[in-house]
């Protein structure tokens, strides 16, 4: 990745130039110095547009990116993602043991969503929860502490991949779709304490036909809690496709009365974005509504170390895509040095 990086940010920002030599010119490519102050400060790009549902307008389809947040996204994206592979690699070691369920190939959604919200507003996910647990604060070695069952872990070693939580967060539930009236239930706190608050709820494509979860969307419906559900597409729940499990895979019209948005789950701003459109929505008035988001992975992550599944299903892991956004090779050139992006 860094041999990977360095190529294309040399390659973008070297200049030609020519030189005298023993009474001849020959050309010579000189690698240009340049300060913080000649890179471009904040870019606009154009993303995605949302699908919607029960809205009369989605999220702008062009966002506003800084230097700072840019470099920000793509660390938090880069560290999950290398966190994610060293637990895969220490599951096949037989170092931790039980189950280890990965969070690489949707970091995008972790960190657009944590951009979005406040540090004060709640989340809760289901038991691929390692990303959230490190964008809500958790340290990496309290993580890998908790993955190998040492006290030093963020649940002193009893809690495992599933069950990881920090202040504002409800952790990884492994029962499949509990987490969700959990949440409805965290929204209805705030709303009863009316502190403005917001709770995010996440749930996988797995648990999208739990009986629960329409339970769930119908009271915070008729309530108009102040909580966002969000449903993390990766085409496959354990080893079976979408379309082998849901007869719609429409899932964010599954709230019915609930507004929901169809968001690419593989870019950065879009989620981010959607996001912010979600929790705005939420907040608005004194009345708030509930909001259904789905972020629609491209590609399936690469799923559970315990399963190894694409082993049986034939499919290449997507190592790359989720750390990738819009026009990256302009973003590299004009807001970054290789420096910035190696360290």
């Amino acid at each position: 990745m860094k041999t990977m990086l360095a190529i294309i940010s040399n390659a973008l920002c070297r200049i030609t130039g020519r030189s005298a030599v023993s009474g001849s010119t020959l050309g010579a490519r000189v690698v240009a110095s340049r300060s913080l102050s000649d890179f471009t400060p904040q870019a606009t790009f154009d993303i995605k547009k949302c699908d919607v549902h029960r809205l009369e307008a989605g999220p702008p389809v062009r966002a506003e990116l800084t230097r700072e947040q840019g470099l920000q996204y793509y660390r938090t994206m880069q560290t999950v993602r290398r966190m994610e592979l060293k637990a895969d690699q220490l599951y096949k070691q037989k170092i931790i043991r039980g189950f280890c369920h990965l969070y690489d190939g949707q970091e995008a959604c972790a960190a657009g969503i944590e951009a979005a919200i406040n540090p004060s507003d709640h989340l809760i996910t289901a038991y691929r929860a390692h990303g959230y647990t490190f964008t809500r604060g958790v340290s990496i070695r309290e993580i890998l502490a908790e993955l190998t069952g040492r006290r030093g872990g963020v649940a002193k070693g009893k809690g495992g991949s599933m069950h990881m939580y920090a202040p504002h967060f409800y952790g990884g539930n492994g029962i499949v779709g509990a987490q969700v009236p959990l949440g409805a239930g965290i929204a209805l706190a705030c709303q009863y304490q009316g502190n403005n608050q917001i709770c995010v709820t996440l749930y996988g494509d797995g648990a999208a036909n739990q009986g629960q979860l329409f339970e769930t969307f119908n009271m915070a419906a008729l309530w108009k809690l102040p909580c966002i559900f969000v449903c993390e597409n990766n085409k496959y729940g354990m080893g079976t496709s979408v379309e082998r499990a849901s007869a719609s895979t429409d899932y964010y019209k599954r709230g019915d009365f609930i507004p929901g948005l169809r968001v690419d789950g593989m870019d950065v701003l879009c989620v981010r974005e959607a996001a912010k459109f979600a929790a705005d929505h939420c907040r608005a008035g004194k009345v708030s509504e509930a909001l259904l988001l789905l972020l629609a992975m491209r590609a399936p992550a690469r799923g559970d170390a315990i399963l190894g599944r694409h082993a049986f299903l034939g499919i290449t892991p997507v190592r790359v895509k989720g750390l990738t956004f819009a026009n990256v090779s302009s973003l590299i050139c004009d807001f970054y040095g290789s420096s910035e992006l190696l360290h």
